[in-house]
């Protein structure tokens, strides 16, 4: 199993090989090509290796590419239970869009927002990566529906290894998605990874801090060694979380 992170202009994608069985972790808005881009001319595999496509949450860095990838490659999809669903997250954290505009008015008037989405020589760096081209009908695209909602301790349909956890905090809906024989976690914006500090940090765009504390300490109980996040870097080493808890 090779878990292989793809930097799209939105977010982090991840492609899980199992054995040429690949599963397809976050696909943002307009970012589909690259990551099949990535599949076909990096990891030298059809597209049509693709088995499964899910999301983390709905946000749409991390969802508004999943039909066209789905289509782009034959593949079903599926999506965490509360994922398009305001009734849900209404029900379960009626107060979470106040915090959330209020945390993400604040996180985009900061400078690093800049130099993450609109600066120059990211730009640049992104035009260099791989990406094929796509065309797709949009009306095939509206037309398909996930073929599971993903709840808490779900098994990923064809990929046994990996179980969801749902970890609310950022949005109520987001699941992260645990493979326990490698103690790896894909955690989408539920936990970040700093390269400049070399540890996992909790994200600045918040729904509910009381959840994400809880999701913290589960989280922790885990004991993952390898954190692939939803922005940022991968991070390896034991103890992961511990400066999160104490």
């Amino acid at each position: 199993m090779e878990i292989h992170q793809v930097k799209t202009p939105l977010a982090n994608s991840y492609v899980v090989n199992h054995d040429g069985q690949l599963l397809v972790v976050d696909v943002g808005v307009g970012c589909h090509e690259f990551v099949v881009g990535f599949i076909e001319q990096k990891l030298g595999i059809d597209r049509s290796g693709v088995q499964l496509i899910i999301c983390t949450h709905d946000d749409l860095d991390h969802i508004g590419g999943l039909r066209h990838m789905a289509l782009a490659c034959g593949a079903p999809f599926a999506l965490p239970l509360a994922s398009r669903s305001l009734r849900r997250k209404h029900l379960n954290d009626p107060t979470g869009w106040l915090l959330r505009f209020g945390t993400s008015v604040v996180e985009a008037s900061r400078p690093r927002a800049w130099r993450m989405y609109g600066s120059p020589a990211r730009r640049d760096r992104l035009a260099r990566r791989p990406r094929t081209k796509i065309r797709l009908p949009p009306r095939q695209i509206s037309k398909l529906r996930p073929i599971q909602r993903l709840q808490q301790g779900d098994r990923l349909p064809g990929f046994n290894d990996w179980e969801v956890i749902h970890s609310p905090g950022h949005t109520w809906d987001s699941c992260c998605y645990l493979h326990r024989p490698s103690k790896s976690l894909l955690s989408g914006d539920t936990l970040l990874g700093s390269a400049s500090k070399r540890r996992v940090v909790l994200p600045s765009i918040l729904s509910n801090r009381a959840q994400m504390r809880d999701t913290v300490r589960r989280l922790h109980d885990l004991k993952v060694e390898s954190i692939y996040p939803g922005h940022g870097s991968v991070i390896h080493g034991q103890h992961l979380l511990d400066h999160l808890v104490r």
